[in-house]
């Protein structure tokens, strides 16, 4: 038997742990200037995963990262499932957004380190798409687990569904702080940085909240073997 919290833990935790393991790895190569990126901005997440060594790293524990959020999306629909006791195409939809923004972490991933102008796009479109289709899929998860909360459907601790709520409304706002900074201020790339770290780490600890929510509403999965 086992207990899918850990999973969505993890899917949350190891990219975190990715990102700053190659920034550090980047910084230690002078790759890349030595600051706190979350509050100085001084390099970009693309930027810790270009030169090897810390290239290598970076693909090393991002692509298995992607596959774990795959998986993870899967979950999260049979977790919906469970606790509305009821399907619907709402929550398959979910999936669809979660796969194709893991699918797109994967494209992104694949693509750092080269010079090419194609390789440039898909790095665009493939961090603009993840980020984008994992909002999307985290604001319908926390809409579905808070309904859920109010009508009694789910009881959850320490107001666990706010939670989600929270990180979501922190992302949208980190996000729509892009449009007034690119207008207002003339030190756009590093204020650019310091958002795209900001929100990707938030938006990781959307898969450890939800992970801590399986755990207490005893999500698991178990083998049967026919005899």
């Amino acid at each position: 038997m086992i207990k899918l919290g850990n999973i969505a833990i993890l899917a949350g935790g190891l990219p975190i742990v990715a990102v700053f393991s190659a920034y550090y790895i980047a910084v230690s190569n002078g790759h890349v200037p030595s600051c706190m990126p979350l509050l100085e901005g001084c390099t970009s997440i693309s930027a810790t995963g270009r030169a090897s060594p810390e290239s290598l790293f970076f693909r090393a524990t991002m692509i298995p990262s992607a596959m774990l959020m795959m998986f993870y999306w899967y979950l999260m629909t049979q977790w919906l499932v469970r606790i509305v006791t009821n399907k619907s195409r709402y929550f398959y939809l979910v999936f669809i957004l979660g796969l194709v923004s893991s699918v797109f972490l994967i494209a992104y991933t694949v693509a750092l380190g080269f010079i090419d102008p194609l390789y440039g796009l898909q790095r665009r479109v493939g961090v603009t798409l993840f980020f984008s289709c994992a909002l999307i899929a985290q604001l319908m998860v926390s809409n579905i687990v808070f309904k859920a909360v109010k009508s009694g459907k789910l009881s959850l601790p320490y107001n666990l569904h706010y939670w989600l709520v929270i990180i979501c409304g922190i992302m949208l706002l980190t996000g729509l702080c892009t449009i007034p900074a690119s207008i207002y201020f003339s030190h756009v790339s590093t204020l650019d940085n310091i958002i795209e770290w900001n929100y990707a780490v938030v938006m990781y600890l959307f898969y450890i909240v939800t992970g801590i929510i399986w755990r207490v509403t005893d999500f698991r999965m178990e083998f049967h073997v026919g005899r």
